[in-house]
């Protein structure tokens, strides 16, 4: 079984996406229908048919494939629903449209993002196909995810002081244009994006690279050899407190949007908790005793969930979900999201691909507490899950940002959505919330937070 999730600009390689590979290839073909829908075709060489699976919501309703209707040329199918499509090798998959949007009709792209599962042994029932396993009895169902605004405690850079670095960068300081579209756009991301196109030259996008490479190895820097305002017993036991189970039993996760090593440098001191482990990577040399502090990190290797299995129960599970400053994909190029058009970057990425299911799976488990530390609630490929669980799984969100959700939410598609779920907004920085002097062990402010969330 082969399974994965796509984000596709369809107006682009005459709308054609592979998914998997050999005997198992399925060209999907796709073009603009309008609103939330969009027409598949079975006019690329590996696909025999294709079939609206009438009546299914998921893919695991469809008991046996060869059963629906594969009599017409092309489909319109509409976000929630599953096209079936059976390859020249009589193989079957199923896809799971998740959203649809058409630059003729007020979105900015041709985009389309669908789940997608193959039976690559011949088969043609879905319904036998099992869920990531992300929880069991050790879960407390308390989970954190860090933006920028949290390792900014430790000397991480908010995206406005990146931007401030990279201008400053000798590579960039040395191309006029490349200066004058980072002083003109809002966001490095931004502008990271646009040397990617024709607009500018390969040597721009390179430069920028280099620049935001620079900007990430001296937040390291810092992290190495810190003056931290905040004692670092009390930040672990704060962390510690998401995977509470006792060593080798508990289950937790901490989601990172942040590509840098901080947790690997700082958590871990604590020997009667759960260590954190970063799911599905491989690395190049021995790593380091966690937390390395100033200790060298080796590079990592993201693997394929698909190829190899990886183990989240039993574990403290760092996911993170725009990838890490220290991986290396197998061609040796970074393994990082940056950028605007994210989800098509996540989409290249089995093990980042991946992870966004454990995020959505995690959340989807019912009754959870999500605490959201220093996002500024700018990605939608974030938000959507996060909205989703308020909607249907009665997530609970807290809030710990020194700008309420009300105002970072205010220009996002599902602002209402996640605004019911926040159930505790905290507005003082960390550093004044959580005691630096080992003579300081507790305060009034830190111990509520605890009471209220745990």
């Amino acid at each position: 079984m082969i399974r994965g999730k796509v984000t596709f600009d369809y107006d682009s390689a005459d709308g054609i996406y592979e998914i998997g590979s050999g005997d198992a290839l399925f060209e999907t073909d796709w073009s603009r229908a309008g609103g939330d829908a969009i027409y598949a075709y079975n006019d690329a060489p590996s696909i025999e048919s294709i079939a609206l699976a009438v009546g299914a919501s998921e893919i695991s309703e469809v008991r046996d494939a060869a059963r629906f209707d594969y009599s017409s040329r092309s489909r319109s199918p509409r976000e929630g629903q599953i096209l079936l499509l059976r390859n020249v090798h009589g193989l079957y998959a199923a896809l799971k449209i998740r959203d649809v949007k058409s630059a003729g009709h007020s979105d900015s792209v041709d985009e389309i993002t669908f789940d997608y599962v193959i039976l690559d042994d011949g088969s043609r029932n879905f319904s036998e196909i099992t869920d990531i396993e992300v929880i069991d009895a050790s879960f407390s169902r308390r989970v954190l995810l860090v933006g920028a605004g949290f390792s900014r405690n430790w000397g991480g850079f908010l995206a406005s002081e990146v931007g401030g670095r990279i201008l400053a960068h000798p590579e960039v300081v040395e191309r006029t244009n490349l200066r004058e579209l980072i002083l003109r756009e809002p966001s490095f991301e931004d502008a990271l994006e646009k040397t990617r196109t024709g607009l500018f030259e390969t040597e721009d996008a390179a430069a920028m690279e280099a620049a935001i490479k620079t900007a990430f190895d001296e937040m390291d820097s810092e992290y190495k050899n810190p003056t931290p305002p905040v004692l670092g017993a009390t930040i672990n036991d704060f962390i510690g407190r998401f995977c509470p189970g006792a060593v080798g039993i508990g289950t937790g996760y901490v989601f990172s949007l942040n590509q840098d090593l901080l947790f690997e440098r700082i958590y871990g001191t604590q020997v009667q908790t759960q260590s954190l482990t970063t799911p599905g990577v491989r690395w190049s040399a021995r790593p380091p005793h966690f937390p390395a502090a100033a200790e060298p990190i080796p590079s990592a290797s993201p693997i394929d969930p698909s190829v190899d299995a990886i183990q989240l129960l039993q574990n403290f599970n760092l996911i993170k979900l725009h990838g890490s400053v220290n991986w290396r994909s197998t061609d040796g190029s970074e393994a990082m999201v940056m950028g605007r058009r994210k989800p098509l970057t996540i989409a290249r990425s089995p093990l980042i691909g991946w992870y966004h299911q454990v995020f959505e799976r995690v959340l989807f488990s019912g009754d959870v507490r999500l605490m959201v530390i220093g996002y500024g609630w700018g990605d939608e490929h974030i938000n959507e899950p996060i909205a989703e669980a308020v909607r249907n799984y009665g997530l609970q969100v807290y809030s710990w940002d020194p700008s309420h959700p009300r105002d970072l939410l205010q220009n996002m598609t599902r602002r209402d959505d996640i605004l019911g779920g926040i159930t505790g907004v905290f507005t003082r920085p960390m550093t004044e919330v959580m005691p630096h002097t080992p003579t300081n062990p507790g305060s009034a402010y830190y111990d509520g937070i605890v009471r209220d969330f745990f």
